[in-house]
């Protein structure tokens, strides 16, 4: 697409002042929450959505599976690995749901459970996503709550309010 820029999240009002407030909608579905700043990154992506517009916001939502102990134990692992084969492999590992030493032993044996029963395990890609990002911050709706103020909406509708249990949150914010 011809009509396509790159741009760091974190500078949009420096590297593209010709945005601040230029958009109808803008799109923040899993950026803010996998940065070193997330309050940085949602004031930069809000800047650029014009008063009247909306902005659609997904960070991940705490007691959803980014916030388990399980999950915090497999990223760090992860992120120990240095070799692409063996990162590749450990994701297979945590798809597969295989055997882990290192997981609790109720942990273990739930996922035996699971595996015979061929409970559904997402997907590699879905895997993938969860364990790679340096960060991935759980964001709790006080904070969006700040952020609406900061960012300068009006509103925010919570598109997930009555989700349980609630992985992320999902809102709308009008200007």
């Amino acid at each position: 697409n011809p009509n396509t820029r790159q741009a760091d999240i974190m500078r949009i009002p420096e590297e593209h002042p010709e945005w601040v407030n230029a958009f109808d909608f803008a799109n923040l579905w899993g950026v803010a929450m996998c940065t070193h700043d997330p309050l940085k990154a949602f004031m930069s992506g809000a800047s650029t959505v014009k008063p009247g517009g909306a902005l659609y916001l997904m960070v991940y939502a705490p007691g959803g599976l980014h916030d388990q102990p399980l999950t915090i134990l497999q990223r760090k692992r992860f992120h120990l690995l240095k070799m692409l084969d063996e990162r590749l492999s450990y994701v297979e590992h945590v798809y597969h749901r295989r055997w882990d030493w290192n997981y609790p032993l109720l942990v273990n044996l739930r996922h035996v459970y699971m595996n015979i029963r061929s409970a559904i395990k997402g997907t590699i890609v879905g895997t993938i996503d969860m364990l790679e990002p340096f960060y991935n911050w759980v964001i709790p709706a006080e904070v969006i709550e700040g952020w609406k103020e900061k960012g300068g909406f009006k509103e925010i509708v919570w598109l997930n309010e009555y989700e349980h249990p609630k992985c992320a949150h999902h809102v709308m914010l009008r200007k």
